[in-house]
């Protein structure tokens, strides 16, 4: 185990399940230029039913949620919330 895996261990929440917060994922998007679904699933090297299955709920793998919160250069908490 690498110091990368520890990382995601540590942020990751006690049962695993985090949901994008699309109003603010959106607003950020929208300020560098990619506003369509398609387009942001592009950008974040996903394909487009993956995208469309984070903004109605769905949780990422921990590679997915460190590279979306790098793409759009925040931490991780600025963008995902924990399920209830």
């Amino acid at each position: 185990m690498d110091s990368t895996d520890l990382k995601d261990e540590a942020t990751r929440p006690a049962d695993g399940r985090v949901r994008l917060r699309v109003d603010v994922y959106d607003a950020l998007a929208a300020a560098k230029g990619y506003e369509k679904v398609a387009h942001q699933a592009t950008w974040h090297g996903l394909v487009r039913s993956a995208m469309f299955r984070l903004r109605a709920g769905g949780s990422p793998s921990a590679d997915t949620a460190w590279r979306i919160a790098r793409d759009l250069g925040v931490a991780l908490e600025v963008i995902w919330e924990r399920t209830p």
